[in-house]
């Protein structure tokens, strides 16, 4: 899940949250290795 929001003239910046569900499984035990991602970008639209 994203937005972008236009600061000035052609500026962009760019939000973004993410979560992922993932498992890693052996023999003996299985290993959550997903989780909570943000993040934040900065762009200039032409």
């Amino acid at each position: 899940m994203g937005s972008y929001v236009k600061v000035a003239g052609g500026l962009l910046l760019d939000l973004f949250l993410n979560y992922s569900v993932s498992y890693i499984e052996t023999a003996d035990y299985k290993v959550h290795i997903g989780g909570l991602g943000a993040g934040l970008g900065l762009a200039y639209e032409f």
